[in-house]
């Protein structure tokens, strides 16, 4: 009787532990949290894909004159040589391992509206969820920003150099610098 008993104990245990929910189901249930009408929500289609833990550095050239044919006053230039700056940031982010969940969703609006859409959800391997949005407010912004005065010269740049209206001079290394090919020996 004891062991028959100690069995089921050890076999209810077991089962107990076992169940760990899956990151598309800590999705849904983030999603439904955030829904209007949680119980009109309908995952039609979820894929989650672990992304890992990594920081990620970003080199901004604050730019003094490009040698090159300037196409517009907002940042655009072809033809261009070399391009001299006198400032350097260097920008860093972190960002955890997590899992991004991308589902496809059928649900009623605010509107009482049945519509479909796309829910994104960042599930962390402890089990917590948070909607997608919120993980790139919270990791996408600079944790680390270092500002050098230093003066220099890129050559090896872009013929075509086009920097986005509201940089307020600074360009980011990689839409400068050309990209090379690796040399294959």
């Amino acid at each position: 009787m004891r062991k028959t008993l100690l069995l089921i104990l050890s076999i209810i245990a077991l089962a107990a532990c076992s169940h760990k929910p899956t990151p598309q189901q800590l999705a849904e249930e983030c999603m439904r949290k955030h829904a209007y009408h949680p119980d009109e929500l309908k995952v039609l289609s979820c894929n989650s894909v672990l992304r890992p833990e990594r920081t990620k550095i970003d080199t901004f050239y604050h730019i003094s004159s490009v040698e090159g044919t300037e196409v517009s006053h907002l940042y655009s230039w072809r033809d261009v040589k070399s391009v001299s700056y006198d400032s350097v940031r260097i920008e860093t982010r972190h960002f955890p391992e997590h899992y991004y969940c991308c589902a496809t969703i059928e649900c009623v609006n605010d509107c009482g509206e049945k519509v479909q859409g796309i829910g994104e959800v960042a599930v962390f391997p402890d089990g917590s969820a948070i909607m997608f949005r919120n993980y790139q407010d919270r990791y996408y912004g600079s944790i680390a920003d270092t500002t050098l005065a230093e003066v220099g010269t890129l050559t090896d740049v872009r013929d075509r150099i086009d920097l986005p209206n509201d940089n307020n001079g600074w360009g980011l290394r990689q839409m400068i610098v050309r990209f090379h090919a690796p040399v294959e020996l």
